[in-house]
């Protein structure tokens, strides 16, 4: 399993990045000359949830390291330079886990279909009140505030990354 590896991966880079900050007697990265961020990017996380990848027990495993390591990620990563992004059109407590939804620092609510989903996302209600607008979403970070972001379609996104393949992972 490609992302099985990468993440473990990420857990090695994660625990000699510390190692090195504590030997520079950092504590965060926001306060060194260290400029560099990864970002960890989870499209579709409750593919993850071992509650939801049915009864298949190599699959509950699988799920169970992977969030096991994002919770990890989650917890250390953002003061060694680590950026988790949580993506899921599946917004119920068990796709979300409680270790990484206590860890994250801002939130994007698209339109959501219920309020329990709101909740799930946001901790508030009103992503499920949004109008029917392509981009329209909440944004979180200490307060809601709505917004409106840009529809990318695949072929601007390929054109404005070609090149760009020496720093994207993709494990498909």
């Amino acid at each position: 399993m490609n992302q099985q590896r990468l993440l473990f991966g990420i857990l090695e880079q994660l625990k000699l990045k510390q190692k090195h900050m504590r030997s520079k007697r950092y504590t965060n990265s926001v306060d060194t000359p260290i400029k560099q961020r990864t970002f960890i990017i989870v499209d579709e996380g409750a593919e993850l949830s071992p509650d939801i990848v049915g009864s298949n027990t190599e699959a509950k495993q699988y799920a169970k390291f992977c969030q096991g390591a994002l919770s990890e990620i989650a917890r250390i990563g953002g003061a060694l330079g680590y950026r988790l992004i949580f993506c899921t059109q599946y917004t119920t407590a068990q796709a979300v886990p409680m270790q990484v939804k206590m860890n994250i620092v801002a939130r994007l609510s698209f339109v959501a279909a219920a309020q329990i989903s709101s909740r799930v996302i946001l901790d508030d209600v009103g992503a499920e009140e949004l109008p029917s607008i392509p981009g329209r979403a909440i944004y979180k970070v200490e307060k809601n505030r709505i917004v409106q972001v840009p529809y990318i379609n695949d072929s601007f996104m390929f054109k404005h990354l070609e090149g760009l393949q020496h720093v994207i992972i993709n494990t498909k």
